[in-house]
């Protein structure tokens, strides 16, 4: 019965594989996501009517989904995290394929390739893999351990063993898999180079190294893959010309991460340009993108000339509209061109962002945002900002796994009638993420409420969300009523090695503990702890690195921050905060500088010089050199660098 079951599953889904109208057709990871399982049920069933056919055809539509779905260096064309949620299961089915005798999907060129590409991705000074189009920020996983126990993959290995999350959301198949014959780690991080463009996605990305003192900037700007077949799609976003850049092992403009939700309200999608590094008008951004339409744009340059690297980047298309011919902003061009300078003559590594973008000849509301997470403290400044890290909280509380349940209780006092949405600040600390990330929370006594955080490996703020029609409604928190005196708040156990840093009660529904206000931060440290939860120091160190943020325009600029929560709440980050500038201009001429500093490095004097007609002219100046950028903004435009050393 099972048997019969099956087959009607998958020959259903075979017939639309082999569409091509169908709309995960080819690249789309839904590939991956159907035909690495439909195979394995196809192995089980093999002595069974038809399944060795089924086999087959499994591992005909995965190898042109391997063709498709990764470019010719292993770089998967979605999102990465979108890769291995599809790959996984592929090579699952893969090596028990092989292990049967069959076909060896490990010697693709494509997948053998995928672990090789990780050295050009990894965040400095972490384990993170850089991401952008639709994924979020992760370390790789099981996928290197896959190919190096199938390809005896000494590069596979080494990331596995010095970079990987050790598979944690995959448990118990990453014991089994460790258990297979592998080989010995090998990888010489001073033969890769320090830059890297990607053809088919246009990415481009410059660093200085690996290390903790090191840099890397990276902007892609490229075709949307099916943007000529308006039935099939991708994962996508609104985010051609976005920039991320980190240093010193910290994150400072980053990708805001998942969402595929643009089919709904795109003003509270991720999906959007106003959740990315990118200009609007008019608080208008890039065509809609995400679950089917996409937006194209072109590189136009990327090199790489030692002491700097450097792109330019044509974005028109994207902010006229996208694949489907759904309307934009409107732009008659959108030039980013962009410099990463690398460090010498005491100066810091640093980037450079200019911004040749204009609707018509009327005057509009220009933005420049740059997106951070909400770990960041902003100063702002009239002509920019100074970013840093935040003050982390001392200690967390967890129950571990064999101890009773416990909790943890404040005491809140209000001076008045309050109205509070609940917000916390989890990760899931067990062997399983899925079985170590929600608590109970409980008011006053009543009945406790099941919180289900969906925290994942890295601290990360959650909040109770208002679960009205999300898709469409501005994602708002669910909102809680005390009256004028003392109230108790419990946070119980739930699920064990579950761990929270702090509490935030926000007195709006839109308030956030990226921007605060008059919300009230309620650490575990100052709670009672009670039956078997504990406190445990939080041994995290936060650097004192900051990032000074020089931004200047054709008009006046008026600096500001403010917080940014996704519809799409389940998925981190769950708040996002925005550094902006505004300019009221017809064509803002944005320039910026952002310099990444340890704490003992002094910031460089920054001076913007627009006095000749179509030209601006940056100076950074060194303790040792002074860099000039010269940008002539007529047409698209032409930007130099030059770095002169003080005698």
């Amino acid at each position: 019965m099972v048997a019969d079951t099956a087959a009607g599953y998958i020959d259903e889904t075979l017939k639309e594989a082999d569409k091509p109208e169908t709309w995960w057709y080819d690249i789309h990871n839904h590939n991956g996501v159907m035909f690495g399982p439909a195979g394995i049920i196809s192995l089980f069933f093999q002595d069974r009517p038809g399944y060795r056919k089924r086999v087959a055809d499994c591992v005909r539509i995965l190898k042109r989904w391997i063709n498709s779905g990764f470019d010719d260096k292993g770089l998967p064309c979605e999102g990465s995290v979108y890769a291995r949620y599809s790959a996984l299961r592929v090579m699952l089915f893969a090596t028990l394929l092989r292990d049967q005798g069959g076909e060896d999907l490990f010697k693709t060129t494509k997948l053998k390739k995928w672990p090789h590409v990780y050295p050009a991705k990894m965040i400095p000074g972490t384990n993170l893999v850089e991401t952008r189009n639709d994924a979020y920020y992760a370390p790789p996983s099981l996928e290197c351990l896959f190919v190096s126990a199938a390809n005896q993959d000494p590069v596979a290995e080494w990331i596995w063993r010095n970079w990987s999350d050790r598979g944690r959301e995959y448990f118990p198949l990453n014991l089994l898999l460790e258990a297979r014959r592998r080989p010995e780690p090998a990888l010489e991080l001073a033969k890769y180079p320090r830059s890297e463009f990607f053809k088919q996605r246009r990415l481009s990305i410059w660093r200085t190294g690996w290390g903790g003192d090191d840099a890397m900037f990276s902007i892609e700007a490229g075709p949307y893959l099916t943007a000529k077949t308006r039935h099939r799609s991708i994962h996508a976003q609104a985010d051609r010309g976005h920039f991320n850049l980190y240093a010193y092992g910290d994150l400072w403009g980053v990708d805001t991460g998942y969402a595929n939700d643009a089919n709904g309200n795109p003003n509270f999608s991720r999906s959007n340009t106003l959740a990315h590094s990118c200009v609007l008008i008019d608080g208008k951004g890039q065509g809609r993108s995400g679950n089917g339409p996409g937006v194209s744009a072109e590189t136009l340059a990327a090199r790489d000339f030692g002491t700097f690297g450097y792109a330019k980047v044509d974005c028109t298309s994207a902010y006229n509209g996208n694949n489907w011919g759904e309307p934009a902003a409107g732009a008659k061009q959108a030039i980013r061109d962009v410099f990463f300078v690398r460090p010498s003559h005491g100066a810091s590594a640093y980037a450079v962002v200019l911004d040749n973008i204009n609707s018509d000849s009327r005057t509009h509301t220009c933005t420049w945002q740059m997106m951070l997470l909400a770990d960041k403290q902003v100063e702002l400044r009239p002509n920019g900002a100074l970013v840093r890290n935040g003050k982390p909280f001392a200690s967390y509380a967890t129950t571990p796994a064999r101890a009773k349940n416990g909790a943890l209780t404040w005491k809140v006092k209000f001076d008045k009638p309050t109205r509070c949405s609940f917000w916390g600040l989890f990760r899931a600390g067990g062997i399983s993420m899925l079985d170590s990330d929600s608590f109970y929370l409980c008011i006053d006594g009543g009945r406790p409420m099941q919180w289900n955080t969906a925290a994942g490996a890295e601290y990360d703020w959650r909040r109770i969300p208002d679960q009205v029609n999300l898709r469409n409604s501005p994602p708002r928190s669910k909102m809680f009523d005390f009256s004028a005196g003392e109230h108790t708040i419990t946070l119980s156990t739930r699920e064990r090695e579950a761990e929270v840093q702090a509490l935030f009660l926000g007195t709006t529904p839109d308030m956030t503990p990226a921007v605060p206000g008059d919300g009230r931060f309620l650490p575990v440290a100052a709670a009672e702890v009670s039956g078997g939860m504990v406190l445990k120091p939080h041994e995290k160190a936060v650097s004192g690195n900051r990032c000074a943020v020089w931004l200047d325009a054709a008009r006046p600029v008026r600096m500001y921050q403010d917080s940014f929560t996704p519809a799409n709440y389940s998925r981190p980050p769950a708040v996002i905060l925005r550094l902006r500038g505004d300019a009221e201009a017809i064509n803002p001429l944005f320039a910026a500088v952002l310099a990444p500093l340890k704490p003992e490095m002094k910031e460089p004097e920054v001076k913007f010089d627009r006095s000749v007609a179509g030209r601006v002219t940056i100076t950074v100046k060194w303790p040792e050199a002074v860099d000039t950028i010269v940008w002539n903004t007529n047409g698209k435009g032409t930007a130099t660098f030059r770095r002169v050393p003080i005698k």
